[in-house]
């Protein structure tokens, strides 16, 4: 493990995520099941115009939807005010301690409160991209009424979570 963040991400967020019950999907995204409910957290780095941002991504996702990216609209970064530093190993290091404070603060606590299926139905009709809402809540319907599809999805969406 050559990479700042890497390392950070193992030895500081890891041990802290597992014994908050969740399992690792991969080096830098981890997952775990609450109310009902799939909860991902993962640590994107990426690079815009030469310079490498990493965000602390948090989301919720229903049982029966899907679980790639951004849950609309049941997902946020844990912000610091901009990305977080982690170039250097003593950036990556401090970063990773102030990420773990804030999932002990709060950042875990606001992904709990969105992590109950009738309350993110009750976001999604908040949102206004009202579509949203009609979709879920007939794809909640008929996962209640056990459909094979939706039971499908959900099936595979605990494999790719390791759920």
């Amino acid at each position: 493990m050559s990479d700042p963040l890497t390392r950070a991400v193992q030895t500081i967020l890891w041990p802290f995520l597992k014994a908050e019950g969740f399992s690792k999907l991969t080096a830098r995204k981890f997952a775990r099941e609450k109310n009902g409910v799939f909860q991902q957290l993962w640590v994107d780095a990426n690079g815009v115009a030469g310079k490498r941002s990493t965000y602390v991504i948090l989301c919720a996702n229903l049982p029966f939807g899907p679980i790639q990216g951004y849950m609309d609209p049941h997902g946020f970064r844990i912000s610091n005010g901009r990305a977080w530093p982690m170039t250097t190993e003593e950036l990556a290091t401090a970063s990773m301690q102030q990420v773990v404070a804030a999932l002990s603060s709060n950042e875990l606590e606001k992904l709990d409160a969105i992590s109950d299926i009738d309350r993110m139905l009750v976001l999604l009709a908040k949102n206004p991209k009202t579509g949203w809402h009609a979709a879920y809540t007939d794809l909640f319907r008929k996962w209640r009424e056990q459909d094979p599809t939706l039971l499908a999805v959900e099936a595979a969406n605990r494999e790719a979570l390791k759920l």
